[in-house]
């Protein structure tokens, strides 16, 4: 049954359940009847198990898809938060640059007037 979908093994549970059933043997005494009996039971009783299963995956499958949606705006977040991080980095080097150019023109201003200053 592999690759079946959760309704194909639903119903194949219950087919199998019919079956068993209708290929039950008369009860007479002595017969294999309480054997055949507790096989049905174990068959009746790994359909509801199966059946609880598939619910479960369900329910499992509906927690995921919601817990994978909230990763994503999670991560759209984290994304935003970084390309503004990167914005704002990159406005800080721009403006270190100007300082720093400014700066070294101001060391060489200052440099010429020691000059003129010296020459006196």
């Amino acid at each position: 049954m592999e690759g079946s979908s959760d309704e194909d093994v639903a119903s194949e549970c219950t087919r199998y359940e019919e079956e068993c059933a209708d290929e039950a043997p008369p009860n007479h005494p002595g017969s294999s009847s309480s054997i055949h009996m507790l096989s049905l039971e174990s068959v009746s009783q790994l359909g509801n198990e199966i059946r609880i299963l598939l619910a479960q995956k369900e329910n499992l499958q509906t927690e995921l898809k919601h817990l994978s949606q909230e990763h994503s705006r999670e991560l759209e977040h984290v994304m935003e938060a970084l390309l503004a991080s990167q914005t704002r980095l990159q406005e800080l080097k721009a403006t270190l640059e100007i300082q720093k150019a400014e700066q070294w023109q101001m060391a060489e201003n200052l440099k010429d007037r020691q000059q003129v200053i010296l020459q006196f």
